[in-house]
């Protein structure tokens, strides 16, 4: 097996993709993100008050 050089341009590069690949996700389901965002939201402050 090679020797494996991991450099900080393949770390920046891989963490953008993450990056983009989660702002992807998260526009394309956009509503039941935040229908599941509002749902914690609401379901902590009425754990909250109890």
């Amino acid at each position: 097996m090679k020797n494996l050089q991991i450099t900080r341009r393949d770390v920046k590069v891989f963490f953008l993709g993450v990056f983009v690949m989660f702002f992807i996700v998260l526009a394309y389901d956009w509503k039941d993100f935040m229908r599941g965002f509002w749902d914690g939201y609401n379901g902590v402050q009425t754990e909250s008050m109890k």
